[in-house]
């Protein structure tokens, strides 16, 4: 048995001794392990997306803060 078949197979019985509260968290972290192998170009839960980061950049426009210093502080 080569050395990678015997990490499957300790890999296997712990997952087998997990307690039933713990398998959900274990099959996230395995999504997460193998989702950087080019399996799926979206994250592995919609918990994982960050809907902020499509907005980066949705106000650039410079001229929003133009004079704000005045308005804040009566300058």
């Amino acid at each position: 048995m080569t050395e990678s078949q015997t990490l499957r197979l300790r890999i296997v019985e712990e997952i087998n001794r997990l307690p039933d509260d713990k398998l959900q968290k274990a099959s996230e972290l395995l999504k997460l392990l193998t989702a950087g192998n080019g399996n799926t170009a979206q994250p592995a839960t919609k918990a994982d997306h960050n809907p902020l980061l499509d907005y980066i950049g949705g106000v650039s426009h410079g001229s929003l803060s133009a004079n704000l210093d005045e308005e804040l502080y009566g300058e």
